[in-house]
């Protein structure tokens, strides 16, 4: 493994300027299945739906923090994504259409491939946005004004703070490292042995975990719950929807979060997490390289299940 910016903080300017993860996209086999687990199991709202069958659902002032496709949903900036179920894209809010800019130009000087914008999404949830693919064929798209909504849904028994992070497989860990820090101005917060690196945008210890699974792939996305009671509530929740967790409840080295994991209906694993660890003096932080011990993954000592890497299976 290679020891160099993949394991320490960036110091020089950060021409691409990330403040958060804002949504992501799935091509689901079912969208109503699919809007069924994330809305009753997941606890998200369904705030819209658009003309070719998408579902927006929503945790939170913007208008979604996801967006279900039907498996065969065309899209004209992006011709060669495959039919789900697969993940679409990636969304990360930057502060202004200047920004976007800025990064669009930079993107291609690094030799990033384009695929849309910056441009208006006139459907629902209007935001202006920039969107490429990474050289392991991870979409991403850049995103600025978003649409806010009131969230006005029912009483869920499980309902999530936010969208907290993503996790990507990876077929080379120290590349896809590399190019999270180097090019999109990631700092790296901890590795697990050379299997998990965790990288950061803002206070939260990490925004996406990249995981050497052989695949680039997404792996799970995490959403983070107020307190170790909501992690609880969840876990009744799916056994009472005869469903069972994947992994957990438990509690990461890493990150020392406490966590449950379970899959939707196209085998795409979901978390629930709480308790975070917060970095908020950049300087101080000197990242990490846990052992791969068994009580990193889990302090607890489950250990990571053997279907549990992998993740959906499908990879670019």
């Amino acid at each position: 493994m290679a020891l160099g910016v993949t394991r320490v903080n960036r110091k020089e300017e950060i021409m691409v300027k990330i403040r958060r993860l804002g949504h992501y996209a799935l091509k689901v086999s079912d969208v109503d299945r699919s809007t069924s687990f994330y809305r009753d199991i997941i606890g998200l709202h369904e705030r819209d739906r658009g003309q070719q069958g998408e579902v927006y659902l929503q945790r939170g002032p913007d208008h979604h923090c996801l967006v279900l496709y039907p498996a065969d949903y065309r899209d004209a900036d992006d011709p060669e994504l495959p039919e789900g179920p697969i993940l679409h894209h990636v969304g990360w809010e930057v502060a202004s259409e200047a920004d976007l800019s800025e990064a669009g130009k930079y993107l291609e000087g690094k030799g990033v491939t384009l695929l849309a914008g910056p441009k208006v999404h006139e459907g629902p949830g209007r935001h202006t946005y920039l969107r490429f693919t990474d050289p392991f064929g991870i979409r991403h798209e850049l995103f600025c004004d978003m649409e806010q909504a009131e969230e006005d849904a029912p009483d869920r028994p499980f309902r999530p703070q936010k969208l907290g992070h993503v996790a990507f497989g990876t077929k080379d860990i120290d590349a896809s490292a590399k190019f999270a820090t180097e090019v999109l101005g990631f700092r790296v917060s901890d590795w697990l042995a050379e299997l998990l690196c965790f990288v950061r945008c803002n206070e939260d210890h990490h925004a996406i975990t990249f995981l050497a699974n052989g695949l680039n792939n997404l792996q799970h996305t995490g959403y983070e719950a107020e307190t170790w009671e909501d992690l609880k509530r969840i876990s009744d929740h799916v056994s009472r929807n005869g469903m069972t967790n994947v992994w957990g409840p438990g509690r990461h080295g890493p990150g020392n979060n406490v966590f449950v994991y379970v899959k939707d209906p196209d085998g795409n694993i979901v978390e629930a997490f709480a308790e975070l660890i917060r970095i908020p003096d950049e300087e101080k932080w000197e990242p990490k390289v846990w052992e791969m011990a068994p009580r990193s993954a889990d302090y607890w000592g489950t250990g990571i299940p053997d279907d549990f890497i992998p993740g959906p299976g499908w990879s670019y």
